[in-house]
């Protein structure tokens, strides 16, 4: 089983959720930090996890339209190629992607049935 970048970008925003603030609470338990310290990484750590929290937001919206999954699904060393319908959208998602991604009834679209 291959770890494609959108598995790695899922693990990661997992780990952030899951122990960016246990981290902090672990270190105080085990004493590593006084209490003034502690509050000061408290108060970063809450800048830091609204930034992260925002950042996966972004990221997971990003990710998520229609043109990056195109453009994922049209970079797998599988994929020859992907046709889009004929219509204002598909022609939107075929310009703004690789070479690979065209429109059907394309001279793009039947060059690259023929090489395929």
């Amino acid at each position: 089983m291959e770890f494609n970048q959108e598995q790695a970008m899922k693990t990661i925003r997992w780990f952030i959720a899951t122990f960016g603030s246990g981290i902090v609470g672990f270190a105080a338990g085990r004493g590593w930090v006084d209490a003034d310290l502690l509050t000061s990484l408290l108060n970063s750590e809450v800048v830091i996890g609204a930034l992260a929290s925002i950042g996966m937001m972004v990221w997971s919206w990003l990710s998520g339209r229609k043109k990056s999954q195109v453009a994922s699904v049209a970079a797998m060393p599988e994929v020859k190629a992907v046709v889009v319908e004929p219509t204002p959208a598909g022609a939107a998602i075929a310009d703004r992607t690789p070479d690979n991604v065209v429109s059907a009834g394309t001279s793009a679209a039947t060059n690259l049935a023929k090489a395929a």
